[in-house]
């Protein structure tokens, strides 16, 4: 008989996890196994598929298993849409993706959102459950994950993978410069995946994208959940203060710091980026989370013109075609705008 797995939320470290959507339910992942998160490309399909396998993809050189996760976890295919997503991993041994319906958000886990599973699992592909207001996520085990990957590796699926994925031609053009695009962009060894790498929050602003480091972030949190106190007489750039676990933090409307065109409202989609850092305690207001990308330094340029913003923004992100600025960190938090004068 299997144990019953129980989690010890004392012992659990803070980690920010990414959270998704597959077959309607949600699932996250320890951001620090994840490689990059892409748009589902065309998948090479060979004549016999392994059990639990859709199809490969070369990924920086290599072979990469793209794993259809719902059928470990609930038993049962399912169809992808265009629009679907492959999370490319990595664990101690080994790189996989795994094809997900929706990338959803960011949260850093707090030990008092822990909840034991409530029922025996052989496999242990659940680690635990998170609470997040009314629903769950269960966090992927992705060792367990890749265990039951070798255990099934010479089993034949009985599945018609290919029937999963879009068929319509327009879909399978773009599925293929998707392919086309993701093999180009490499031209370096495996070793730069673990040596030659950081990754980047991407956050829109209208319509702009920028980024920030993620080590840079201490948590992301959605402005529904928690309340922003207004200050008397303070700059228009700053929104208020608001309390997370003990700290009040200040809140930097960046599009208004920037001298971005604004509208009065936020939206259902803004986000707070809480800054990781040691003696200020600053959440910068964005339009929105796009995407979490690692990428390599020959994807970061450095940039030089004379525009008002280029005191913060001294690098760009080249990627898939698009140019993403980053935000220097240490330029912003050196702007006497940020500090109250007496």
């Amino acid at each position: 008989m299997a144990d019953i797995i129980t989690t010890d939320s004392s012992n659990l470290q803070e980690n920010n996890c990414l959270i998704f959507t597959l077959n309607d339910k949600l699932y996250g992942i320890n951001v620090e196994n994840i490689l990059e998160i892409i748009k589902v490309p065309k998948l090479d399909i060979p004549q016999k598929m392994p059990k639990h396998i859709l199809g490969v993809i070369t990924y920086n050189n290599i072979s990469v298993k793209v794993v259809d996760l719902s059928t470990i976890l609930t038993h049962k295919a399912q169809k992808y849409s265009l629009e679907s997503n492959v999370i490319l991993v990595k664990t101690e041994e080994a790189i996989f993706g795994i094809i997900a319906d929706k990338v959803d958000d960011v949260k850093l886990l707090k030990s008092s959102h822990i909840q034991p599973l409530p029922y025996h699992s052989e496999e242990n592909l659940i680690q635990y459950l998170y609470r997040i207001e009314s629903s769950f996520v269960s966090i992927i085990d992705l060792n367990s994950v890749q265990n039951v990957i070798q255990k099934t590796q010479f089993e034949t699926s009985d599945i018609d993978v290919a029937e999963l994925l879009p068929q319509d031609e327009s879909s399978i053009k773009e599925m293929e410069n998707r392919q086309y695009e993701l093999i180009k962009k490499f031209e370096t060894s495996i070793e730069q995946i673990y040596y030659d790498q950081e990754q980047y929050i991407i956050f829109a602003l209208n319509k702009n994208l920028y980024s920030l480091p993620i080590k840079q972030i201490r948590e992301i949190v959605n402005i529904k959940n928690i309340s922003i106190v207004k200050l008397p007489k303070m700059y228009n750039y700053i929104e208020g203060i608001f309390s997370l676990r003990g700290d009040f933090i200040s809140v930097l409307n960046f599009k208004k710091f920037l001298n971005i065109e604004t509208s009065a409202e936020t939206s259902e989609n803004s986000m707070l980026i809480v800054l990781e850092l040691k003696d200020f305690k600053l959440a910068i207001l964005v339009d929105e989370i796009i995407d979490i990308v690692t990428v390599t330094s020959n994807e970061v340029i450095n940039k030089f013109d004379n525009k008002f913003e280029s005191k913060y923004i001294t690098s760009e992100l080249h990627i898939n075609k698009q140019i993403i600025s980053i935000i220097n960190l240490e330029k912003l938090l050196a702007d006497e705008r940020l500090y109250i004068k007496s």
